[in-house]
């Protein structure tokens, strides 16, 4: 589900940003435009008054022409003596006419040129009548054309109203257009910026909201990973337990004097078991791969011996039909590769019990050849060719899927989880390779895969030696003690108790890991069996409940064993202290093996501790520090006492209150003699006494270091007796 919702909320979140870069875009857009109104709009006001202004100096200019015109009409007796004379006056009615041409768009007006005319006939005429007529009567003379000349003027001065009103009326319509357009357009501008903003806003939420979702699928899938993981370890737990006591007890049947058929019988038992149990294997494999937990090992190997070896173990079956089995491997194959030899061995043998499955007659052939990428590093090409049955297409497409089985013709051949060559594609895939088939129905198959691996130099690898014909199970000889298992498996309890029987090794159950503590502590056992899963108690808290008891409790080796196989879980248990771990199911010679080793291991450690310890006891400082201030003698009885208080202590003290003064002395006398260990362990116990606590872990601590100062006592007297 997650993995379908996480691109459809991501196609969607494209699209809103898309959406919102197109609004911002047409926002910008926008504003662009309302900039070039405004600028339009002071261009055309500057313009327009610009006009308003040049149609008010016409009237100016008309003003002046009429003034003009009346100076040189005015009667006589009423004349101004600055007056123009006629001539005069038309040349500066001409010069006035030239300014009204020059403000533009009034120049050439009909009403101006109507005026123009009529001025200057009007001057011509003043002018010549004035040369005819010196009497004055001039005024009178002319009154036509002055006539004409009024209603000229004030034509003209009408039309140049007319303009400037246009004019203005124009200005002011554009002007109201534009702002409009201009309000309009920054409305728009301002709608699209709040509308992205607002989009932003709830892409925001809903981008948190699909982190949200993302997060909790996610969590979900974490749940499920877990709570899967949780299953399949319970799961294989339940499996693996009586899966164990299935392969163990019919291990122990088989080395029983038993008739031919019956003998027969318990070779079929536990060949269904351990079919069962690599199903197992196949199941946990297969969820590791998928989980991504799958963690590969890194040694070093030689692909000959890895051949070789696949080719012995599959050889018996092929042998068994008849089939001619081999193995080519090139020249140019390294000596030794650096992998993970186990996990490329499982590849080899699944190909090859494949290869001897689905094959009648004829042969199985194993080829490996190698390429050089560089000086360190190899491709590794592995071919299994077989002249069986065959796979036809169909089968061909799916072939690598999970529990897919063969249909077309293969029906006697069916068998198995279906998981092998799903798991193979798994761990090639993740060693960084590739497999692959060929095959044609009725003609055999050929898988391929090749993986790249670094070369490493041959010197100092050694192949693992083979095992002497008349090897045996390491004998149990340094185990005197007894074994003791903690399990709340009866039949895992029967069946190791058999086992252990027959190596002539006393041996004891505990179901209640809770109890199991105290009897760790009373039975002293060489060797510690732990499961790691128990209802009431986990395995890896136990191991660091023993490991906190007191000396020599505290060191018993410990082998968990558990149905899992996860190198998690495992580290996790070595660290809680565990000397070797089992995987169930396991054989009778694993578990000889593993208690071997570890009582082995465990006793040269001790000896080695034991050797240093009494190499540093033999000249405690304290001691002859004590000498030196009280005396030999005093020493003497200063050692002897704290002997009695301890002999004391083992015959069994008085009541709560004397086992306290006994334990606060010891702790003085022993710190004085440098014996820190029992100063520490007679101080819990103390401790423990007052506080009403006391348990068998403070008593053991206690009991143990006593034992071991009463131990080296006659070492002590001898070194104090030398220093006199």
């Amino acid at each position: 589900m997650a993995g379908e919702f996480e691109p459809v909320q991501g196609s969607r979140l494209n699209g809103r940003l898309r959406s919102a870069l197109i609004k911002l875009s047409a926002a910008g857009v926008l504003a662009a435009a309302a900039l070039f109104l405004i600028f339009h709009i002071v261009q055309y006001v500057a313009n327009g008054s610009q006009d308003i202004s040049k149609a008010t100096q016409s009237l100016d200019l008309l003003q002046e022409i009429d003034n003009t015109v009346a100076a040189v009409l005015a009667p006589q007796g009423q004349a101004d003596a600055s007056a123009p004379s006629p001539a005069a006056a038309e040349q500066q009615v001409q010069a006035q006419f030239e300014a009204l041409r020059g403000l533009g768009p009034q120049d050439g007006t009909t009403a101006l040129a109507a005026l123009q005319g009529m001025t200057l006939r009007l001057l011509n005429d003043v002018r010549d009548l004035a040369e005819a007529r010196p009497d004055g009567a001039l005024f009178e003379a002319v009154a036509p054309q002055r006539a004409a000349y009024r209603a000229a003027l004030q034509e003209a001065r009408s039309e140049q109203k007319q303009i400037a009103q246009s004019g203005l009326s124009g200005l002011v319509t554009q002007t109201r257009f534009t702002v409009f357009a201009i309000v309009l357009v920054l409305a728009l501008t301002v709608f699209l910026l709040a509308l992205v903003l607002v989009t932003g806003f709830k892409d925001m939420e809903r981008r948190e909201q699909v982190e949200r979702e993302l997060r909790a699928q996610v969590r979900k899938a974490n749940e499920a990973s877990l709570a899967k993981s949780q299953f399949l370890a319970t799961v294989t737990h339940e499996l693996r337990t009586p899966l164990n006591a299935i392969l163990g007890y019919s291990e122990l049947l088989n080395g029983e004097p038993l008739a031919q058929d019956q003998k027969k019988q318990v070779s079929r038992l536990s060949v269904a078991g351990q079919t069962l149990s690599r199903i197992v294997d196949d199941v946990l494999d297969l969820s590791r791969i998928e989980a991504g937990a799958m963690a590969l090992r890194d040694d070093v190997f030689c692909p000959r011996e890895l051949v070789k070896e696949a080719v012995d173990l599959v050889s018996v079956d092929a042998c068994a039909k008849g089939l001619a089995m081999s193995s080519e491997i090139a020249r140019d194959v390294p000596k030794t590769l650096r992998g993970d030899s186990l996990r490329l061995s499982q590849v080899l043998l699944n190909l090859l019990n494949n290869a001897v499955k689905f094959t009648p007659e004829g042969f199985v052939t194993l080829r490996m050849t190698a390429r050089m990428t560089d000086s360190h590093i190899a491709q590794l090409r592995v071919e299994v060719q077989d002249s069986g049955i065959g796979i036809s297409v169909a089968d061909q497409d799916r072939l690598f899927q999970r529990f897919s089985q063969m249909e077309n013709g293969a029906s006697e051949y069916q068998g198995g989880s279906g998981l092998g060559l799903s798991i193979s594609q798994g761990l090639i895939e993740q060693m960084g390779g590739r497999i692959n088939v060929f095959s044609r129905q009725g003609e055999g198959t050929i898988f391929w895969f090749h993986v790249l691996l670094p070369v490493v130099e041959a010197e100092g690898f050694a192949a693992p030696d083979e095992p002497a014909e008349d090897e045996v199970e390491p004998p149990l000889k340094d185990v005197t003690g007894r074994v003791m298992l903690i399990d709340d498996s009866e039949d895992t309890a029967d069946l190791l108790g058999r086992m252990m029987q027959r190596e002539g090794v006393e041996f004891c159950a505990m179901q209640d890991p809770v109890k199991s503590l105290e009897q760790v502590i009373e039975q002293a056992p060489d060797v510690i069996l732990c499961d790691m899963q128990m209802p009431a108690v986990g395995g890896d808290e136990l191991i660091r409940c023993i490991r906190a008891l007191p000396k020599p409790y505290g060191d018993t080796p410990i082998i968990a064993f558990s149905a899992t196989t996860m190198k998690s879980d495992i580290e996790d248990m070595l660290m809680a202290g565990a000397n070797a771990f089992l995987a169930k199911p396991f054989k009778s010679g694993d578990v000889i093996s593993a208690i071997a080793a570890v009582v082995t291991s465990h006793a040269e450690a001790a000896a080695q501790e034991e050797t240093t310890r009494m190499t540093v006891a033999e000249t405690p400082g304290e001691i002859d520090e004590l000498v030196k201030l009280m005396g030999a003698d005093w020493a003497l009885r200063y050692v002897e006492r704290l002997s009695d208080r301890l002999e004391r202590y083992f015959d069994g003290v008085g009541d709560k209150s004397e086992q306290i003064v006994l334990a606060h002395s010891v702790v003085s006398e022993a710190g004085q003699l440098g014996m820190r260990d029992l100063a520490w362990a007679a101080a819990s116990l103390e401790q423990a006494l007052r506080a009403n606590t006391r348990s068998l872990t403070e008593d053991a601590r206690f009991r143990n270091e006593a034992r071991s100062f009463l131990t080296r006592l006659p070492q002590f007297t001898q070194r104090i007796r030398q220093a006199q």
